[in-house]
């Protein structure tokens, strides 16, 4: 702007936008849901799959249709609608690792930190190039959040700095 600079960490920003579009996804009662094309196929460990079985309905809720397909492997056949083109498998793997990890959680705080562990690995990654109207939009989506300045684990999205403190640190003034 005229009077200041602003540095803006584009993953901690893209982190906070997809953490709370996440974080009200999940709070729905009802997922929406789609049938995938070709099932996902999930390989746990054994301790693993009997926890993933034992802990189906929770699976369900969240908008995942998970069935057995032998040994410690399962398919998915249908996702919820809000999860990322692309990332499906690495999505749901996520969401039922951490079910089943779920340390006795209150549901809020469950559906907080998976929003968190998801907006994490969907949001932009070091060294990525974007396009002035990307970082356009990402400056807007930014904006529109509840709280624009910190992600979701604390860390800054943006700093600033006036004209002045740039002035003093090129000894311009005093």
């Amino acid at each position: 702007t005229d009077d200041k600079l602003w540095i803006i960490d584009q993953h901690a920003a893209a982190e906070r936008i997809n953490y709370e579009r996440i974080l009200e996804e999940l709070k729905q009662d009802k997922q929406q849901s789609y049938e995938l094309l070709v099932p996902l196929k999930l390989e746990f460990s054994r301790s693993e799959a009997f926890l993933v079985e034992e802990r189906f309905e929770q699976i369900k809720k969240l908008g995942i249709d998970i069935e057995p397909f032998g040994g410690y492997s399962f398919t998915v056949r249908q996702i919820p609608l809000w999860v990322f083109r692309g990332k499906e498998k690495e999505f749901i793997e996520e969401m039922i690792i951490q079910i089943i990890e779920n340390k006795k959680q209150y549901k809020y705080e469950f559906l907080q930190n998976l929003a968190k562990s998801l907006a994490c690995k969907k949001s932009i990654k070091a060294n990525e190039f974007h396009t002035s109207m990307e970082i356009e939009f990402l400056l807007e989506d930014l904006a529109k959040t509840k709280n624009p300045f910190t992600c979701p684990h604390g860390r800054p999205t943006v700093i600033k700095f006036s004209k002045k403190e740039i002035e003093k640190w090129f000894k311009r003034i005093v």
